[in-house]
């Protein structure tokens, strides 16, 4: 928020609220026990039983973690806005290039491009859920998963205009709003990596969205005005990876496989400038390859 606001960076961000409710993975019990452990680590937030739930929000589960603090963005908006700011400040960005080898050796890394040779003291791979030859790749893996999104205005109970909800399910369930008032679905996540299957399976997962949304919440009409399907990578504990890679002297990479990839990009903007200076960082062994 504060780096959006700073930068003066159009994206629609919205604080926001958080639902996290009862599912096939974690029901009444474990969330209870989640949102103690939440509050022993000082995390804003409560539990909400079945009947709190259903009188405050309408929604039929055995129980809810309830927690403040949370934003939402466009993020194609957002990426762009980050690159302005990173060009102002006096980065250098080209593109479509693709890196076709990396030579690593202790005096720098040179990249090839099939056409020109790059040669830098460091280098800094986020290449997303693409993989990088010569990473390794443990207790990675990548997944596939589908959204939509409903016309403008659609009619939408007003606590959902300032909360983001999500089910602690297997596949699981994630609403949250536009600014110009369209409700966005997504999930039904699968352990599938092929683009035919994912476009093929469009139609019917679209189907199941609207169902499982429109059985959650009582009470909304919306049409889907957009729908698309894409890769997801996840990581076996949910955590990033940013570390320097092994067997590749001066490189490092920011893998942020998981659910709060924004999050983890603030993190590793944190952590590897610490790294690229030699020095060490208190939070950086959480976040090595595992």
């Amino acid at each position: 928020v504060r780096i959006v606001r700073a930068e003066n960076i159009a994206c629609g961000l919205r604080r926001s609220d958080t639902l996290y409710l009862a599912g096939a993975d974690m029901g009444a019990r474990g969330l209870a026990k989640e949102g103690r452990a939440r509050h022993r680590a000082g995390l804003p937030g409560e539990y909400l039983d079945g009947e709190t739930l259903r009188s405050i929000y309408g929604i039929e589960r055995t129980g809810a973690i309830f927690s403040p603090g949370a934003a939402s963005a466009d993020p194609v908006r957002l990426t762009q806005g980050l690159l302005r700011a990173a060009l102002r400040a006096g980065a250098k960005l080209y593109a479509p290039v693709e890196v076709q080898d990396v030579i690593a050796t202790g005096h720098g890394v040179i990249l090839d491009t099939g056409k020109h040779f790059i040669e830098a003291t460091h280098a800094v791979f986020c290449t997303g859920y693409e993989r990088l030859k010569g990473v390794p790749e443990k207790g990675m893996k990548i997944t596939s998963s589908w959204a939509l999104a409903s016309r403008p205005h659609a009619t939408l109970p007003s606590w959902l205009r300032s909360t983001l909800v999500w089910e602690a399910a297997t596949p699981y369930l994630y609403m949250r709003t536009s600014p110009d008032g369209r409700l966005i679905v997504g999930g039904e996540d699968e352990d599938i990596d092929l683009p035919s299957y994912r476009a093929r399976s469009l139609p019917r997962k679209t189907a199941r969205l609207v169902a499982k949304a429109k059985a959650l919440v009582p009470g909304m009409d919306f049409s889907v005005s957009h729908q698309w399907t894409g890769a997801f990578g996840e990581s076996e504990d949910g955590l990033p990876v940013i570390d320097r890679v092994p067997d590749m002297p001066n490189c490092l990479v920011v893998m942020g496989f998981g659910g709060n990839g924004t999050i983890y990009s603030v993190i590793a903007s944190q952590i590897v400038p610490t790294l690229l200076r030699g020095r060490p960082d208190k939070d950086a062994d959480i976040f090595r390859f595992r």
